[in-house]
């Protein structure tokens, strides 16, 4: 890929970036490499071995959605129910104008943050929505009170996955999480607690939602993301435990300078299953994180760049 422009490309995969930046890919246990890539915003994604494999069909194809409703684009809203121990739980589904039901699509899950709600991440989708271009359905989660809870909501998450693969054409080998802050953590939580369920997951700033030491995760595709200003939390809680689990070198990774961000891969991951580390500068607050003088954010594309060639 050609070099975008304010980029410097380093051996190992990083790219650091003042705004336009590129794809950086691992290429399995022969050894990690990345490249500056495409100018169209972002860095940080994942050259996978080739095509993805052939589809996993769900039980959606070929039918007409009989409760589902699609969210209109731009907002959050008609609104999904599920019955969970009782109690109706609500979510947001958003499928392609030209939806074809004979066609499976890739499934991307989005949860909202703590005190957060379906708006948060109803209308944009993380911003994904336009860079899908019709590829993808969208769903969106909703904790109890706008807070998440590991055990209660994994049973929350396996109900709306199973609703909206028995309505829709899903490819279930392309199942993707991302989730900011206590929603990050909520992600790892399922993950870890559904081995095989997930192609790949994004964490932006996790934490709030406790991991038992009980479960241990199990390989998949991972981009996690934190701002040099966010106290208490570093590269070793947000990817370092995926990376191990995919079998990738571990050792320190940059973090990035003033008004810049740097994604960066790890080194020898198992072939298939990538992870890389985004760091910028920034706080907490600061999703979805913008470089000095851009107008708008990298990450969105550097998720999209990460996630759609697995």
């Amino acid at each position: 890929a050609p070099q975008a422009s304010g980029g410097a490309s380093k051996t190992g995969g990083t790219v650091d970036s003042g705004g336009a930046g590129g794809t950086a890919g691992s290429t399995g246990k022969t050894g990690g490499s990345a490249t500056g890539g495409s100018a169209t915003g972002g860095n940080g994604g994942s050259t996978s071995t080739g095509t993805p494999g052939e589809a996993k069909r769900s039980d959606g194809c070929g039918k007409t959605p009989s409760t589902l409703k699609s969210a209109t684009v731009g907002q959050a809203s008609p609104v999904n129910n599920v019955s969970v121990g009782g109690a109706s739980r609500q979510f947001l589904v958003r499928w392609p104008s030209n939806y074809d039901n004979s066609k499976p699509y890739r499934l991307h899950i989005g949860l909202h943050g703590a005190n957060g709600d379906l708006t948060e991440n109803g209308k944009d989708n993380y911003g994904l929505w336009s860079l899908s271009k019709d590829s993808t359905v969208f769903v969106t989660l909703a904790g109890v009170n706008k807070l998440w809870d590991g055990p209660r909501d994994l049973v929350y998450a396996d109900e709306v996955i199973k609703q909206v693969e028995s309505e829709l054409c899903i490819d279930k080998s392309r199942v993707f999480l991302e989730g900011f802050s206590m929603r990050a953590a909520m992600c790892w939580f399922l993950t870890c607690s559904r081995p095989g369920v997930f192609r790949g997951v994004v964490g932006h700033s996790g934490g709030g939602v406790s991991i038992p030491s009980s479960l241990t995760c199990e390989p998949v595709a991972y981009l996690g993301s934190l701002g040099t200003g966010e106290s208490g939390n570093g590269q070793n809680t947000q990817t370092d435990r995926f990376a191990k689990a995919n079998e990738c070198t571990i050792e320190t990774l940059p973090k990035a300078s003033t008004g810049k961000h740097v994604c960066t891969p790890y080194k020898d991951c198992k072939d298939g299953f990538p992870v890389t580390w985004c760091s910028f500068d920034g706080g907490h607050n600061s999703i979805p994180p913008k470089d000095s003088g851009a107008s708008t954010s990298w990450m969105p594309q550097a998720v999209w760049d990460f996630i759609s060639p697995l």
